[in-house]
């Protein structure tokens, strides 16, 4: 049997992906699909669309990574399993392994059909919906290093990895849904090279606004993501809104601290501020956490001072906003590319679940 993936029964949307009826187009680190089926095959025509940086996938079967690839350029057939036990149902997961590449010409794969000699089953529920998580971050979020050699230091894809990083651990503590929007370098007012332009909090309001890509427009990059977000819930049974927004962002912008001095100290604090503020107001019910240190934590005073000026202000206390600081990455504990390992962001998520499990 075949039948595009946008048909799939019991079909759920991970993360924010571009929705039609040829395609769910996936931009973002850990965005995918992901449903059951009971079948001893199962396979799935993708198209990878990119230039310079390779796009990579990860399929997770009942919870456990069977495999993480590389993708050729084009469309393809892949095959996501084979041999299993026809009669017994399977949870399949299929996720982008690599972050949004703005600074390619295109940066997007595609879940086109899938075929298999079995048949998809409906077990999601009816009225309950799972917490959503969503989490806004640098290359820490974006898993980069977390795949490699300690001492590989060749910014190329193979070095991210979306299901080692401490979002996807606190997702799968909480048995939650995860959005993420991550991407290497950037900041919260300024990328590590001072550059204003690259700073995620600008870009939050659209689906995929990072990829400013023709093609990559052309698949609804650029669109308001609210315009997506009723059909996520109608069809996939997704909440609109996130009950735990997680911000990591910070590292990056103070790359130039020694040069900009107070001006980027005042700065980055006007843009904690106004972020979590315009974050408080279009979801009014989320709790919502700046996560910062797993690379120093020179703007602490800033995210501190912000966070609670926000407390003051809001009429009952301000509850839901709050600062989590993270622990330093030793260097035993740095992955390839200078980068956080796997046991940084293990105790990262720890950290996050010890903070945020007696609020839900």
């Amino acid at each position: 049997m075949k039948q595009k993936v946008s048909e799939i029964e019991g079909l759920k949307v991970l993360g924010r992906c571009g929705m039609r009826e040829e395609a769910i187009s996936c931009f973002w680190t850990a965005s995918g699909i992901a449903f059951d089926v009971r079948a001893s095959q199962l396979w799935l025509e993708l198209r990878a669309s990119y230039e310079i940086y390779d796009l990579w996938l990860d399929i997770e079967i009942d919870g456990a990574l069977i495999q993480r690839r590389m993708l050729d350029k084009g469309e393809q057939r892949v095959c996501i399993f084979r041999g299993m036990d026809p009669g017994v149902v399977k949870h399949v997961r299929i996720l982008r392994d690599t972050q949004a590449m703005p600074e390619d010409t295109v940066s997007r794969i595609d879940f086109l059909s899938v075929e298999t000699d079995g048949s998809f089953v409906d077990n999601s529920p009816v009225e309950e919906e799972n917490l959503l998580l969503e989490v806004i971050g640098d290359s820490i979020t974006s898993g980069e290093g977390l795949c490699g050699d300690h001492d590989l230091m060749d910014w190329v894809s193979h070095c991210f990895s979306a299901t080692k990083t401490y979002e996807y651990q606190v997702a799968k503590a909480l048995h939650a849904d995860l959005c993420v929007l991550s991407q290497s370098g950037w900041g919260a007012f300024q990328s590590y090279d001072g550059d204003q332009k690259n700073a995620l909090p600008p870009y939050y309001q659209k689906l995929a606004g990072v990829l400013r890509g023709e093609e990559d427009q052309s698949y609804d990059a650029g669109v308001e993501w609210s315009s997506y977000q009723p059909i996520l819930k109608k069809k996939y049974k997704i909440k609109e809104h996130p009950d735990v927004i997680l911000i990591n962002l910070g590292t990056n912008d103070s790359n130039l601290l020694p040069e900009q001095g107070e001006k980027l100290r005042e700065n980055f604090a006007g843009r904690v501020y106004d972020f979590m503020k315009e974050l408080g107001r279009m979801h009014p019910k989320a709790h919502i956490f700046w996560c910062y240190g797993m690379i120093g934590d020179p703007l602490m005073p800033q995210i501190r001072s912000s966070v609670e000026r926000i407390r003051e202000e809001e009429e009952d206390g301000g509850s839901r906003f709050a600062v989590i600081e993270l622990e330093n990455t030793e260097e035993k504990e740095l992955g390839s590319r200078l980068h956080p390992g796997s046991p940084s962001h293990k105790k990262a998520a720890e950290k996050i679940l010890k903070e945020i499990e007696p609020i839900l």
